[in-house]
């Protein structure tokens, strides 16, 4: 048999040892949290940057319609398009049928 104090020597640190697991633990489980939580704020970024290039893809498309109604309405209506929109004059003499 062990002496006494040999015993509860052994036993209080038997007790630092199941402290500091469980330390560990809750540490490693706190890691995990913060792991899930940035993986959903990655895929969020993903999400935002992707609706991003999509913006920015349309808004190359609504840029070159611009361009293209500008040619349109400045060979049917003498104006082009920004003029067009911001006159309501130009507006009032598309919908008449009058030019210039």
């Amino acid at each position: 048999m062990l002496p006494q104090s040999r015993l509860e020597e052994l036993e209080e640190e038997l007790e630092i040892e199941r402290s500091n697991r469980a330390k560990a633990e809750k540490a490693r489980q706190a890691l995990s949290r913060d792991l899930e939580e940035m993986g959903e704020k990655l895929e969020e970024s993903g999400n935002a940057t992707a609706t991003q290039i999509e913006l920015n893809r349309s808004g190359k498309r609504g840029r070159k319609m611009t361009v293209l109604l500008d040619g349109f309405f400045k060979s049917y209506f003498g104006c082009n398009f920004g003029h067009w929109r911001k006159n309501p004059t130009a507006q009032s003499r598309e919908k008449r049928g009058i030019s210039g």
